[in-house]
């Protein structure tokens, strides 16, 4: 099923909020976004095609989850910005160390020194 949506020209633009604000697309009180989208026959079906097991886990973490590093690597930057002030119009960055995991091509070549 696609997720039916109008095209950005026709947002409902709520002139109080950021510009380019889709607000009141689901109504004035949604609180929920784009993930109206998950009905619950969105979310059945997707559990009949993809679920194998009944194992779970917990995704949630505390916000002291990332207070120190592990195996002597930066920290977790996180920085909350005010992209507007007197508005409420904020953006977020978050920065941490990744590790490239070389691809079995990379892992093939041989290097003569």
């Amino acid at each position: 099923m696609t997720a039916q949506h109008p095209d950005f020209d026709q947002l409902p633009l709520d002139k109080t909020g950021p510009r380019g604000n889709a607000w009141g697309l689901w109504g004035k009180d949604d609180q929920l976004g784009t993930l109206n989208y998950l009905t619950d026959e969105v979310v059945g079906q997707a559990a009949r095609e993809n679920f194998k097991s009944g194992t779970r886990l917990s995704l949630n973490w505390s916000m002291k989850g990332a207070s120190y590093p592990r195996f002597a690597r930066k920290n977790l930057d996180l920085r909350l910005i005010n992209k507007a002030p007197l508005k409420h119009a904020h953006d977020d960055e978050v920065g941490f160390p990744h590790r490239h995991l070389p691809s079995k091509a990379d892992r093939d070549v041989t290097v003569e020194l």
